[in-house]
């Protein structure tokens, strides 16, 4: 993370806030709140959280809270509800990924559980979640927007959630 800053001149900089390695290639993020969900080319999805400096402390820091540890070669990633995210893979496959902030231990919360495995048979190069107003007796409602490319033209579908 980077923040703006002026030198005693008044030209703006760019500084290093904090930071945090969690992953070993990543292509996509996606911030709520003070969470970022990192999808990674080669080790899945990883939750991080931003913390800022308390008192005494130097700096900010960012903490992983929760990861996927299942390989995936990850392109995509979005929040679709609260604790809930929505990962695509290189090879067409969409995977529901849930935080279990109730496990009963420490090792239950920070891992991302699989709770559904979709075979769309298309590289998802964008997802961006979506609300859309429904009525309440609507058995389905749209969560995502996912953006493709299928040679010659470029391809949005909307993902939908019972």
């Amino acid at each position: 993370m980077f923040k703006l800053a002026r030198d005693r001149f008044g030209n703006i900089l760019l500084e290093k806030h904090t930071a945090y390695r969690t992953s070993t290639a990543p292509i996509d993020i996606s911030v709520v709140g003070d969470t970022v969900a990192v999808a990674d080319v080669m080790k899945s999805m990883s939750l991080v959280q931003y913390t800022q400096a308390e008192e005494g402390e130097r700096e900010p820091k960012f903490e992983e809270i929760a990861r996927h540890y299942q390989t995936l070669w990850s392109t995509a990633v979005a929040p679709i509800e609260e604790n809930v995210y929505l990962l695509a893979d290189a090879e067409g496959n969409l995977v529901v990924l849930q935080q279990n902030i109730t496990g009963v231990t420490e090792s239950d919360r920070k891992r991302l559980q699989p709770t559904s495995e979709i075979r769309l048979g298309e590289m998802v190069n964008r997802i961006h979640p979506i609300v859309i107003q429904t009525y309440t007796e609507t058995a389905v409602s749209a969560r995502a927007l996912l953006a493709t490319v299928r040679l010659p033209a470029f391809t949005l579908k909307i993902m939908y959630k019972t």
